[in-house]
Protein backbone atom coordinates (compact mmCIF):
# COMPACT_ATOMS: atom_id res chain seq x y z
CA UNK A 1 0.00 0.00 0.00
CA UNK A 2 3.23 2.27 0.65
CA UNK A 3 3.20 2.62 -3.12
CA UNK A 4 -0.45 4.89 -2.95
CA UNK A 5 -0.13 6.27 0.16
CA UNK A 6 2.17 8.59 2.10
CA UNK A 7 5.03 7.58 4.69
CA UNK A 8 3.46 7.09 8.44
CA UNK A 9 5.33 7.79 11.57
CA UNK A 10 5.56 4.92 14.39
CA UNK A 11 2.07 6.06 15.56
CA UNK A 12 0.25 5.32 12.35
CA UNK A 13 1.90 1.89 11.74
CA UNK A 14 0.92 0.86 15.30
CA UNK A 15 -2.35 2.02 15.02
CA UNK A 16 -2.79 0.65 11.69
CA UNK A 17 -1.15 -2.57 12.73
CA UNK A 18 -4.15 -3.16 15.35
CA UNK A 19 -6.84 -2.02 12.98
CA UNK A 20 -4.99 -5.45 10.89
CA UNK A 21 -5.01 -7.57 13.59
CA UNK A 22 -8.69 -6.37 14.86
CA UNK A 23 -9.41 -7.11 10.68
CA UNK A 24 -8.25 -10.82 10.78
CA UNK A 25 -9.62 -11.94 14.22
CA UNK A 26 -13.39 -10.41 12.69
CA UNK A 27 -12.72 -12.87 9.60
CA UNK A 28 -11.95 -15.81 11.52
CA UNK A 29 -14.88 -18.11 10.57
CA UNK A 30 -13.14 -17.50 6.99
CA UNK A 31 -10.28 -19.61 7.57
CA UNK A 32 -12.58 -22.95 8.96
CA UNK A 33 -12.35 -25.18 6.02
CA UNK A 34 -15.00 -25.73 3.19
CA UNK A 35 -17.57 -23.38 2.41
CA UNK A 36 -20.82 -21.80 4.30
CA UNK A 37 -25.07 -21.10 3.37
CA UNK A 38 -25.28 -17.64 2.52
CA UNK A 39 -27.87 -15.99 0.35
CA UNK A 40 -25.68 -15.44 -2.57
CA UNK A 41 -23.03 -18.22 -1.56
CA UNK A 42 -23.91 -20.50 -4.56
CA UNK A 43 -24.43 -17.78 -7.02
CA UNK A 44 -20.40 -16.41 -6.03
CA UNK A 45 -19.24 -20.05 -6.75
CA UNK A 46 -20.91 -20.96 -9.56
CA UNK A 47 -19.41 -17.56 -11.28
CA UNK A 48 -15.97 -18.21 -10.68
CA UNK A 49 -16.22 -21.61 -11.45
CA UNK A 50 -18.04 -20.46 -14.86
CA UNK A 51 -15.40 -17.12 -15.01
CA UNK A 52 -12.31 -19.84 -14.77
CA UNK A 53 -13.81 -21.88 -17.23
CA UNK A 54 -14.18 -18.78 -19.53
CA UNK A 55 -10.61 -17.72 -19.12
CA UNK A 56 -9.11 -20.62 -19.79
CA UNK A 57 -11.22 -21.18 -22.71
CA UNK A 58 -9.45 -18.05 -24.03
CA UNK A 59 -12.81 -15.53 -23.86
CA UNK A 60 -10.38 -12.24 -22.61
CA UNK A 61 -12.15 -9.97 -20.76
CA UNK A 62 -15.31 -12.82 -20.12
CA UNK A 63 -18.60 -11.87 -21.50
CA UNK A 64 -20.82 -14.95 -22.25
CA UNK A 65 -20.79 -18.64 -21.53
CA UNK A 66 -21.97 -21.28 -23.61
CA UNK A 67 -22.81 -23.11 -20.79
CA UNK A 68 -24.80 -21.10 -18.33
CA UNK A 69 -28.81 -21.74 -18.58
CA UNK A 70 -28.43 -25.82 -18.90
CA UNK A 71 -25.93 -25.21 -22.32
CA UNK A 72 -28.48 -22.71 -23.71
CA UNK A 73 -26.02 -19.55 -23.03
CA UNK A 74 -26.32 -17.37 -21.34
CA UNK A 75 -24.43 -13.08 -21.26
CA UNK A 76 -23.21 -13.13 -17.13
CA UNK A 77 -20.00 -11.72 -17.10
CA UNK A 78 -21.15 -8.71 -19.80
CA UNK A 79 -23.53 -7.77 -16.73
CA UNK A 80 -21.94 -8.97 -13.67
CA UNK A 81 -19.28 -7.70 -11.36
CA UNK A 82 -15.44 -8.31 -12.73
CA UNK A 83 -12.85 -6.87 -10.01
CA UNK A 84 -13.43 -9.93 -7.18
CA UNK A 85 -13.25 -12.50 -10.14
CA UNK A 86 -10.07 -10.62 -11.49
CA UNK A 87 -8.60 -10.82 -7.44
CA UNK A 88 -9.80 -14.64 -7.27
CA UNK A 89 -8.89 -15.91 -10.89
CA UNK A 90 -4.71 -16.57 -10.42
CA UNK A 91 -5.52 -17.74 -7.15
CA UNK A 92 -8.01 -20.68 -8.62
CA UNK A 93 -5.05 -20.49 -11.56
CA UNK A 94 -3.08 -21.51 -9.08
CA UNK A 95 -4.43 -24.04 -7.77
CA UNK A 96 -6.49 -23.17 -4.85
CA UNK A 97 -10.46 -24.26 -4.65
CA UNK A 98 -12.82 -21.99 -5.73
CA UNK A 99 -14.49 -22.08 -1.99
CA UNK A 100 -10.90 -20.24 -0.53
CA UNK A 101 -10.31 -18.24 -3.40
CA UNK A 102 -13.90 -17.00 -2.65
CA UNK A 103 -13.27 -16.92 0.59
CA UNK A 104 -9.98 -15.02 0.06
CA UNK A 105 -11.50 -12.20 -1.63
CA UNK A 106 -14.19 -11.25 1.35
CA UNK A 107 -10.54 -11.71 3.47
CA UNK A 108 -9.22 -8.93 1.85
CA UNK A 109 -11.42 -6.77 0.77
CA UNK A 110 -12.23 -6.73 4.85
CA UNK A 111 -9.27 -6.00 5.78
CA UNK A 112 -7.74 -3.41 3.09
CA UNK A 113 -11.07 -1.21 3.26
CA UNK A 114 -9.84 -0.46 6.66
CA UNK A 115 -6.37 0.37 5.79
CA UNK A 116 -7.98 2.56 2.60
CA UNK A 117 -10.53 4.10 5.44
CA UNK A 118 -7.89 5.11 8.17
CA UNK A 119 -5.83 6.88 5.29
CA UNK A 120 -8.85 8.83 4.22
CA UNK A 121 -9.85 9.59 7.72
CA UNK A 122 -6.65 10.43 8.65
CA UNK A 123 -6.52 12.91 5.89
CA UNK A 124 -9.51 14.54 6.43
CA UNK A 125 -9.27 14.60 10.46
CA UNK A 126 -5.32 15.48 10.63
CA UNK A 127 -5.49 13.12 13.28
CA UNK A 128 -3.95 9.12 13.77
CA UNK A 129 -6.87 8.21 16.77
CA UNK A 130 -9.58 9.50 15.11
CA UNK A 131 -8.58 7.92 11.75
CA UNK A 132 -7.92 4.59 13.52
CA UNK A 133 -11.47 4.75 15.63
CA UNK A 134 -13.35 5.93 11.93
CA UNK A 135 -11.81 2.83 10.33
CA UNK A 136 -12.27 0.71 13.24
CA UNK A 137 -15.88 1.37 12.84
CA UNK A 138 -15.86 1.34 9.61
CA UNK A 139 -15.05 -2.64 9.70
CA UNK A 140 -16.89 -3.18 12.92
CA UNK A 141 -20.35 -2.36 12.01
CA UNK A 142 -23.60 -5.35 11.73
CA UNK A 143 -24.19 -4.36 7.78
CA UNK A 144 -20.36 -5.37 7.23
CA UNK A 145 -20.91 -8.62 8.51
CA UNK A 146 -23.92 -9.37 7.02
CA UNK A 147 -22.76 -8.52 3.56
CA UNK A 148 -20.15 -11.27 4.18
CA UNK A 149 -20.99 -14.26 6.91
CA UNK A 150 -25.15 -13.86 6.20
CA UNK A 151 -25.60 -12.89 2.37
CA UNK A 152 -22.15 -13.91 0.98
CA UNK A 153 -22.82 -10.14 -1.46
CA UNK A 154 -18.71 -10.80 -2.86
CA UNK A 155 -18.93 -7.39 -4.80
CA UNK A 156 -20.29 -5.61 -1.98
CA UNK A 157 -18.05 -6.60 0.28
CA UNK A 158 -15.57 -5.32 -2.06
CA UNK A 159 -16.60 -2.47 -3.12
CA UNK A 160 -15.98 -0.98 0.54
CA UNK A 161 -12.39 -0.76 -0.13
CA UNK A 162 -12.79 1.86 -2.94
CA UNK A 163 -15.62 4.45 -1.15
CA UNK A 164 -12.87 5.57 0.98
CA UNK A 165 -9.97 5.50 -1.80
CA UNK A 166 -12.24 7.38 -3.91
CA UNK A 167 -12.94 10.32 -0.86
CA UNK A 168 -9.34 9.83 -0.53
CA UNK A 169 -8.02 10.68 -3.88
CA UNK A 170 -10.63 13.72 -3.89
CA UNK A 171 -8.73 15.23 -0.60
CA UNK A 172 -5.61 14.99 -2.05
CA UNK A 173 -6.51 16.39 -4.77
CA UNK A 174 -8.41 19.67 -3.20
CA UNK A 175 -5.23 19.98 -1.04
CA UNK A 176 -2.01 18.41 -2.18
CA UNK A 177 -0.50 18.98 -5.55
CA UNK A 178 0.29 16.07 -6.36
CA UNK A 179 -0.34 13.73 -9.62
CA UNK A 180 -0.74 10.47 -7.59
CA UNK A 181 -4.12 11.66 -5.81
CA UNK A 182 -5.62 11.86 -9.32
CA UNK A 183 -4.46 8.18 -9.88
CA UNK A 184 -5.86 7.18 -6.11
CA UNK A 185 -9.01 8.60 -7.02
CA UNK A 186 -9.55 6.87 -10.01
CA UNK A 187 -8.38 3.77 -8.99
CA UNK A 188 -11.22 4.37 -5.89
CA UNK A 189 -14.32 5.22 -8.63
CA UNK A 190 -12.92 2.62 -11.31
CA UNK A 191 -12.73 -0.15 -8.47
CA UNK A 192 -16.01 0.67 -7.06
CA UNK A 193 -18.02 0.54 -10.53
CA UNK A 194 -15.93 -3.36 -11.17
CA UNK A 195 -16.83 -4.30 -7.97
CA UNK A 196 -20.38 -3.77 -7.91
CA UNK A 197 -22.16 -0.97 -10.90
CA UNK A 198 -25.54 -1.20 -9.20
CA UNK A 199 -25.07 0.08 -6.40
CA UNK A 200 -23.08 2.70 -8.24
CA UNK A 201 -25.62 5.37 -8.23
CA UNK A 202 -25.02 5.24 -4.38
CA UNK A 203 -22.24 7.07 -4.20
CA UNK A 204 -23.60 9.88 -6.11
CA UNK A 205 -25.17 12.15 -3.53
CA UNK A 206 -21.97 12.03 -1.11
CA UNK A 207 -19.76 12.27 -4.47
CA UNK A 208 -21.67 15.72 -5.26
CA UNK A 209 -21.46 17.03 -2.05
CA UNK A 210 -18.22 16.36 -0.54
CA UNK A 211 -16.92 17.83 -4.58
CA UNK A 212 -18.95 20.62 -3.82
CA UNK A 213 -17.58 21.58 -0.44
CA UNK A 214 -13.93 20.57 -1.20
CA UNK A 215 -14.41 23.21 -4.21
CA UNK A 216 -15.63 25.63 -1.49
CA UNK A 217 -12.52 25.13 0.59
CA UNK A 218 -9.45 24.68 -1.30
CA UNK A 219 -7.75 27.54 -2.74
CA UNK A 220 -6.78 26.27 -5.83
CA UNK A 221 -10.23 26.05 -7.36
CA UNK A 222 -9.52 25.66 -11.14
CA UNK A 223 -6.72 23.28 -10.32
CA UNK A 224 -9.17 21.00 -8.59
CA UNK A 225 -12.27 21.24 -11.32
CA UNK A 226 -9.55 20.26 -13.63
CA UNK A 227 -8.09 17.38 -11.66
CA UNK A 228 -11.09 16.48 -10.83
CA UNK A 229 -12.32 15.73 -14.45
CA UNK A 230 -9.46 13.97 -15.26
CA UNK A 231 -10.16 11.93 -12.56
CA UNK A 232 -13.66 11.09 -13.97
CA UNK A 233 -12.34 10.37 -17.41
CA UNK A 234 -9.90 7.94 -16.19
CA UNK A 235 -12.04 6.34 -14.19
CA UNK A 236 -14.51 5.59 -16.94
CA UNK A 237 -11.70 4.94 -19.43
CA UNK A 238 -10.44 2.24 -16.50
CA UNK A 239 -13.72 0.53 -16.40
CA UNK A 240 -15.12 1.10 -19.73
CA UNK A 241 -14.33 -2.48 -20.84
CA UNK A 242 -17.23 -3.63 -18.60
CA UNK A 243 -19.32 -0.47 -18.14
CA UNK A 244 -19.78 0.67 -21.60
CA UNK A 245 -20.84 -3.20 -22.79
CA UNK A 246 -23.15 -3.26 -19.39
CA UNK A 247 -24.76 -0.16 -20.19
CA UNK A 248 -25.27 -0.49 -24.18
CA UNK A 249 -26.70 -3.73 -23.86
CA UNK A 250 -28.79 -3.61 -21.11
CA UNK A 251 -32.13 -2.70 -22.73
CA UNK A 252 -31.79 -5.99 -24.41
CA UNK A 253 -32.67 -8.09 -21.58
CA UNK A 254 -35.02 -8.94 -19.37
CA UNK A 255 -33.21 -6.49 -16.49
CA UNK A 256 -35.97 -3.54 -16.52
CA UNK A 257 -39.35 -5.34 -15.73
CA UNK A 258 -37.36 -7.52 -13.21
CA UNK A 259 -36.08 -4.39 -11.34
CA UNK A 260 -38.91 -1.97 -11.86
CA UNK A 261 -40.72 -2.60 -8.41
CA UNK A 262 -38.53 -4.75 -6.66
CA UNK A 263 -37.95 -2.26 -4.06
CA UNK A 264 -41.28 -1.39 -2.77
CA UNK A 265 -41.01 -4.11 0.07
CA UNK A 266 -37.36 -3.72 1.55
CA UNK A 267 -37.31 -0.62 3.39
CA UNK A 268 -36.31 -0.77 6.43
CA UNK A 269 -37.82 0.99 9.45
CA UNK A 270 -36.39 3.23 11.61
CA UNK A 271 -36.69 0.54 14.50
CA UNK A 272 -34.83 -1.87 12.61
CA UNK A 273 -31.90 0.13 11.71
CA UNK A 274 -31.46 1.00 15.03
CA UNK A 275 -31.67 -2.87 16.23
CA UNK A 276 -33.07 -5.95 14.70
CA UNK A 277 -32.38 -9.48 15.17
CA UNK A 278 -29.77 -11.04 13.88
CA UNK A 279 -30.58 -13.68 11.41
CA UNK A 280 -29.47 -15.98 8.32
CA UNK A 281 -32.60 -15.66 6.36
CA UNK A 282 -33.40 -13.25 3.00
CA UNK A 283 -35.00 -10.24 4.19
CA UNK A 284 -39.09 -9.75 4.38
CA UNK A 285 -39.20 -13.54 5.15
CA UNK A 286 -40.48 -13.50 8.58
CA UNK A 287 -38.66 -14.71 11.63
CA UNK A 288 -34.71 -15.80 11.60
CA UNK A 289 -34.12 -12.47 8.48
CA UNK A 290 -31.19 -10.74 8.55
CA UNK A 291 -30.91 -7.98 10.49
CA UNK A 292 -30.91 -4.54 9.58
CA UNK A 293 -29.19 -2.16 12.03
CA UNK A 294 -26.52 0.52 11.51
CA UNK A 295 -25.23 -0.21 15.46
CA UNK A 296 -24.97 0.97 18.32
CA UNK A 297 -21.35 2.76 18.13
CA UNK A 298 -22.69 3.98 14.66
CA UNK A 299 -25.55 5.62 15.80
CA UNK A 300 -23.20 7.08 19.53
CA UNK A 301 -21.37 8.85 16.75
CA UNK A 302 -24.10 10.17 14.48
CA UNK A 303 -25.83 11.44 17.85
CA UNK A 304 -22.40 12.98 19.19
CA UNK A 305 -21.11 14.62 16.04
CA UNK A 306 -25.14 16.60 16.05
CA UNK A 307 -24.41 17.44 19.40
CA UNK A 308 -20.70 18.62 18.86
CA UNK A 309 -21.56 20.80 16.18
CA UNK A 310 -24.61 22.32 17.88
CA UNK A 311 -22.00 22.79 20.75
CA UNK A 312 -19.32 24.60 18.39
CA UNK A 313 -22.18 26.27 16.49
CA UNK A 314 -23.27 28.16 19.58
CA UNK A 315 -19.77 29.16 20.77
CA UNK A 316 -18.17 29.68 17.64
CA UNK A 317 -20.82 30.97 15.47
CA UNK A 318 -18.37 33.62 13.30
CA UNK A 319 -15.91 30.77 12.69
CA UNK A 320 -18.58 27.77 12.13
CA UNK A 321 -17.20 28.14 8.08
CA UNK A 322 -14.17 29.13 8.46
CA UNK A 323 -12.93 25.88 10.49
CA UNK A 324 -12.61 23.31 7.21
CA UNK A 325 -13.43 20.47 9.23
CA UNK A 326 -16.09 21.37 11.01
CA UNK A 327 -17.41 22.29 7.33
CA UNK A 328 -16.68 18.47 6.48
CA UNK A 329 -18.31 17.31 9.26
CA UNK A 330 -21.72 19.03 9.29
CA UNK A 331 -21.41 18.79 5.07
CA UNK A 332 -21.14 14.55 6.04
CA UNK A 333 -23.98 14.66 8.36
CA UNK A 334 -25.95 16.06 6.06
CA UNK A 335 -25.47 13.89 3.31
CA UNK A 336 -25.56 11.08 6.42
CA UNK A 337 -29.47 12.66 6.84
CA UNK A 338 -30.22 12.69 3.75
CA UNK A 339 -29.59 8.98 2.77
CA UNK A 340 -30.77 8.27 5.88
CA UNK A 341 -33.98 9.48 4.35
CA UNK A 342 -33.80 7.79 1.26
CA UNK A 343 -33.96 4.69 3.18
CA UNK A 344 -37.09 5.15 4.38
CA UNK A 345 -40.57 4.82 2.99
CA UNK A 346 -41.64 8.42 3.05
CA UNK A 347 -39.09 8.12 0.29
CA UNK A 348 -41.20 6.27 -2.22
CA UNK A 349 -41.91 9.03 -4.50
CA UNK A 350 -38.11 9.37 -5.09
CA UNK A 351 -37.29 5.92 -5.65
CA UNK A 352 -40.19 6.04 -8.55
CA UNK A 353 -37.79 8.07 -10.07
CA UNK A 354 -34.60 5.82 -9.54
CA UNK A 355 -36.07 2.57 -10.55
CA UNK A 356 -34.78 3.65 -13.64
CA UNK A 357 -31.71 2.86 -12.30
CA UNK A 358 -30.66 -0.38 -11.05
CA UNK A 359 -30.39 -0.09 -7.70
CA UNK A 360 -32.69 -3.01 -6.06
CA UNK A 361 -33.36 -2.47 -2.64
CA UNK A 362 -33.17 0.52 -0.10
CA UNK A 363 -31.33 -1.04 2.49
CA UNK A 364 -28.35 -1.01 0.54
CA UNK A 365 -27.70 2.79 1.45
CA UNK A 366 -26.71 1.06 4.66
CA UNK A 367 -23.32 0.45 2.94
CA UNK A 368 -22.95 4.52 2.92
CA UNK A 369 -24.32 4.94 6.44
CA UNK A 370 -22.13 2.79 7.73
CA UNK A 371 -18.93 4.65 5.93
CA UNK A 372 -21.05 8.42 6.71
CA UNK A 373 -21.52 7.25 10.63
CA UNK A 374 -17.84 6.11 10.90
CA UNK A 375 -16.43 9.02 9.72
CA UNK A 376 -18.41 11.49 12.06
CA UNK A 377 -17.18 9.44 14.94
CA UNK A 378 -13.60 10.19 13.36
CA UNK A 379 -14.82 13.96 13.72
CA UNK A 380 -16.09 13.41 17.09
CA UNK A 381 -12.65 12.19 18.37
CA UNK A 382 -10.66 15.04 16.53
CA UNK A 383 -12.54 17.34 18.45
CA UNK A 384 -11.68 16.19 21.71
CA UNK A 385 -8.74 16.05 23.65
CA UNK A 386 -6.61 14.52 26.70
CA UNK A 387 -8.65 12.14 28.86
CA UNK A 388 -11.75 13.35 26.41
CA UNK A 389 -10.66 11.83 24.11
CA UNK A 390 -9.23 8.22 25.17
CA UNK A 391 -12.36 7.65 26.94
CA UNK A 392 -14.42 8.12 23.90
CA UNK A 393 -12.15 5.48 22.12
CA UNK A 394 -12.72 3.15 24.27
CA UNK A 395 -16.35 3.54 24.64
CA UNK A 396 -16.53 3.43 20.77
CA UNK A 397 -14.29 0.35 20.85
CA UNK A 398 -15.59 -1.53 23.18
CA UNK A 399 -19.49 -0.45 22.15
CA UNK A 400 -18.67 -1.67 18.33
CA UNK A 401 -17.40 -4.94 19.71
CA UNK A 402 -19.73 -5.72 22.31
CA UNK A 403 -22.81 -4.86 19.69
CA UNK A 404 -20.94 -7.06 16.81
CA UNK A 405 -19.95 -9.86 19.19
CA UNK A 406 -22.64 -12.12 17.87
CA UNK A 407 -21.99 -11.63 14.26
CA UNK A 408 -18.58 -12.89 13.41
CA UNK A 409 -19.86 -16.41 12.76
CA UNK A 410 -21.31 -18.26 9.69
CA UNK A 411 -25.06 -20.03 9.97
CA UNK A 412 -23.72 -23.75 9.21
CA UNK A 413 -19.90 -24.86 7.21
CA UNK A 414 -20.82 -27.02 4.36
CA UNK A 415 -18.97 -29.53 2.52
CA UNK A 416 -21.02 -29.53 -0.49
CA UNK A 417 -19.41 -30.54 -3.86
CA UNK A 418 -18.27 -27.99 -6.70
CA UNK A 419 -20.31 -29.90 -9.14
CA UNK A 420 -23.60 -29.47 -7.25
CA UNK A 421 -23.37 -25.58 -7.16
CA UNK A 422 -22.97 -25.42 -10.40
CA UNK A 423 -25.61 -27.82 -11.71
CA UNK A 424 -27.88 -25.90 -9.14
CA UNK A 425 -27.55 -22.33 -10.59
CA UNK A 426 -28.67 -22.33 -14.27
CA UNK A 427 -27.67 -18.56 -14.67
CA UNK A 428 -26.57 -17.43 -11.02
CA UNK A 429 -29.72 -14.74 -11.07
CA UNK A 430 -32.17 -15.43 -9.03
CA UNK A 431 -34.87 -13.99 -11.69
CA UNK A 432 -32.97 -14.83 -14.61
CA UNK A 433 -32.58 -10.76 -15.51
CA UNK A 434 -30.24 -10.80 -18.30
CA UNK A 435 -31.58 -13.35 -20.21
CA UNK A 436 -32.29 -11.71 -23.38
CA UNK A 437 -35.96 -10.22 -24.67
CA UNK A 438 -36.26 -12.80 -28.15
CA UNK A 439 -35.65 -15.79 -25.58
CA UNK A 440 -38.37 -17.67 -24.26
CA UNK A 441 -37.92 -18.48 -20.92
CA UNK A 442 -40.12 -21.69 -20.09
CA UNK A 443 -38.70 -23.14 -23.49
CA UNK A 444 -34.82 -22.18 -22.24
CA UNK A 445 -34.81 -23.32 -18.43
CA UNK A 446 -35.57 -26.83 -19.35
CA UNK A 447 -32.66 -29.23 -18.32
CA UNK A 448 -33.13 -31.89 -20.97
CA UNK A 449 -32.10 -29.65 -23.76
CA UNK A 450 -31.25 -31.06 -27.60
CA UNK A 451 -28.20 -29.48 -28.86
CA UNK A 452 -28.58 -29.26 -32.08
CA UNK A 453 -32.74 -29.58 -33.52
CA UNK A 454 -32.59 -31.16 -37.57
CA UNK A 455 -34.48 -33.84 -39.66
CA UNK A 456 -34.30 -37.33 -38.62
CA UNK A 457 -32.35 -38.16 -41.73
CA UNK A 458 -29.41 -35.84 -41.02
CA UNK A 459 -26.78 -37.18 -39.01
CA UNK A 460 -24.72 -35.05 -36.39
CA UNK A 461 -21.28 -36.03 -35.65
CA UNK A 462 -18.05 -34.82 -33.33
CA UNK A 463 -20.64 -32.68 -31.38
CA UNK A 464 -18.14 -30.60 -28.84
CA UNK A 465 -19.41 -27.78 -26.53
CA UNK A 466 -17.12 -25.38 -24.48
CA UNK A 467 -18.07 -22.06 -22.62
CA UNK A 468 -17.56 -19.80 -25.98
CA UNK A 469 -18.06 -22.36 -28.84
CA UNK A 470 -20.34 -24.94 -29.92
CA UNK A 471 -19.02 -26.94 -32.97
CA UNK A 472 -20.08 -30.02 -34.70
CA UNK A 473 -20.32 -31.72 -37.87
CA UNK A 474 -23.44 -32.73 -39.99
CA UNK A 475 -24.32 -34.73 -43.38
CA UNK A 476 -27.88 -34.14 -44.53
CA UNK A 477 -28.87 -35.45 -48.51
CA UNK A 478 -31.12 -31.88 -49.28
CA UNK A 479 -30.89 -28.56 -47.66
CA UNK A 480 -33.01 -28.19 -44.53
CA UNK A 481 -33.17 -26.15 -41.77
CA UNK A 482 -31.27 -26.50 -38.55
CA UNK A 483 -31.67 -25.11 -35.56
CA UNK A 484 -28.39 -24.74 -33.07
CA UNK A 485 -30.22 -24.63 -28.76
CA UNK A 486 -27.94 -21.68 -28.43
CA UNK A 487 -29.22 -17.99 -27.35
CA UNK A 488 -28.18 -15.50 -29.52
CA UNK A 489 -26.72 -12.21 -28.11
CA UNK A 490 -25.03 -9.71 -29.21
CA UNK A 491 -21.08 -11.38 -30.52
CA UNK A 492 -22.69 -14.93 -30.83
CA UNK A 493 -21.97 -15.50 -34.67
CA UNK A 494 -22.54 -18.97 -36.70
CA UNK A 495 -19.92 -20.52 -38.95
CA UNK A 496 -19.98 -22.71 -41.97
CA UNK A 497 -16.56 -24.28 -43.10
CA UNK A 498 -15.02 -21.26 -41.37
CA UNK A 499 -16.90 -19.24 -43.80
CA UNK A 500 -19.63 -16.91 -41.70
CA UNK A 501 -23.08 -17.60 -42.46
CA UNK A 502 -26.53 -15.47 -41.83
CA UNK A 503 -28.90 -17.29 -39.19
CA UNK A 504 -32.28 -15.95 -37.64
CA UNK A 505 -33.22 -15.93 -34.34
CA UNK A 506 -35.98 -13.93 -34.07
CA UNK A 507 -38.56 -16.63 -33.27
CA UNK A 508 -37.13 -18.22 -30.21
CA UNK A 509 -33.99 -17.09 -29.17
CA UNK A 510 -32.00 -19.58 -30.77
CA UNK A 511 -29.75 -20.00 -33.62
CA UNK A 512 -32.01 -20.99 -36.99
CA UNK A 513 -30.27 -21.21 -40.29
CA UNK A 514 -30.98 -23.04 -43.57
CA UNK A 515 -28.28 -25.43 -43.76
CA UNK A 516 -26.62 -26.76 -47.31
CA UNK A 517 -26.85 -30.22 -48.56
CA UNK A 518 -23.53 -32.19 -48.15
CA UNK A 519 -20.99 -32.97 -45.36
CA UNK A 520 -20.32 -29.55 -43.75
CA UNK A 521 -18.43 -28.22 -40.23
CA UNK A 522 -20.30 -25.93 -37.89
CA UNK A 523 -19.51 -23.51 -35.31
CA UNK A 524 -21.22 -21.07 -33.09
CA UNK A 525 -18.79 -19.00 -31.78
CA UNK A 526 -18.62 -15.88 -29.15
CA UNK A 527 -16.28 -13.24 -29.98
CA UNK A 528 -16.57 -9.84 -28.68
CA UNK A 529 -18.10 -7.55 -30.71
CA UNK A 530 -16.75 -3.87 -32.17
CA UNK A 531 -18.13 -2.31 -29.46
CA UNK A 532 -16.68 -4.60 -26.90
CA UNK A 533 -13.62 -4.51 -28.32
CA UNK A 534 -13.53 -0.50 -28.56
CA UNK A 535 -13.98 -0.49 -25.14
CA UNK A 536 -11.19 -2.84 -23.83
CA UNK A 537 -8.95 -0.75 -26.28
CA UNK A 538 -9.61 2.47 -24.34
CA UNK A 539 -9.46 0.13 -21.15
CA UNK A 540 -5.99 -0.58 -22.25
CA UNK A 541 -5.06 3.34 -23.17
CA UNK A 542 -6.32 3.95 -19.45
CA UNK A 543 -4.34 1.33 -17.70
CA UNK A 544 -1.51 2.80 -19.48
CA UNK A 545 -2.16 6.46 -19.04
CA UNK A 546 -2.77 5.71 -15.53
CA UNK A 547 0.75 4.30 -14.44
CA UNK A 548 2.04 7.23 -16.72
CA UNK A 549 0.91 10.02 -14.61
CA UNK A 550 1.50 8.29 -11.71
CA UNK A 551 5.44 6.57 -12.26
CA UNK A 552 5.52 10.67 -13.74
CA UNK A 553 6.25 9.84 -17.71
CA UNK A 554 8.24 12.68 -18.66
CA UNK A 555 5.53 13.90 -20.99
CA UNK A 556 3.51 14.25 -17.91
CA UNK A 557 5.77 16.10 -16.09
CA UNK A 558 6.15 19.22 -18.70
CA UNK A 559 2.24 19.43 -18.41
CA UNK A 560 1.94 23.31 -16.73
CA UNK A 561 -1.09 22.45 -14.66
CA UNK A 562 0.99 19.39 -13.01
CA UNK A 563 -1.05 16.18 -12.66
Amino acid sequence: MSCLFPAMDKQSKLLLGILILSSIFAMKSLFHPGFYTSHDGWHQVARLYHWDRVIKDGQIPPRHSFELLYGNGYPLFTFNYHLPWIIAEPLVLAGVSVFDAIKFVFFLGFVVSGMTMYFWQRELWKNNLAASVAAFLYLWAPYRFSNIFVRASLGEATSFIFLPLFFYGLHRIAFVRDRKAVVIGSIGAAGFLLSHAMIVYLLLIPAILYVLVLFFTTTQKKRFVLHCLVLGVMALALSAYYLVPAVAYQNLTRFASVQATSFVHEFPTLKELFYSPWGYAASRTGPGEMALQLGIAQWVAVGLSILALIYIFARKFNKLFREKQLTYAFTLLVTFLIVLFLTQKASVPVWQFLKQFPIDFPWRFLSLLTLLSATLAGFVVSTTQNNIRYALIIMFVILALYANRNHLNVNQYTDIPISLYVASERTTNTFNEYLPKWANLSEVTEEQRIPVKTSELTKITHLRETSSRVEFNYTAESEEQIQIRVIYFPGVSLQIDNQPKLFSYKDNGYINFVAPAGDHAVEVIFQDTILGKTATLVTAIGIVLTFGIYFGVPKFKKIKFQL
